[in-house]
């Protein structure tokens, strides 16, 4: 049961930091998109 949540819990660290990934990524382009328009 142990190792079987300790696993559950890496799944939800990886699913996070994807999605944080994916935020800043899509944030990062936003911003080169209106400096280029600028």
């Amino acid at each position: 049961m142990f190792a079987h949540q300790e696993k559950a819990d890496c799944i939800t660290v990886a699913r996070r930091i994807v999605l944080l990934y994916f935020i800043y990524t899509a944030t990062s382009r936003d911003d080169s998109r209106t400096l280029s328009r600028h």
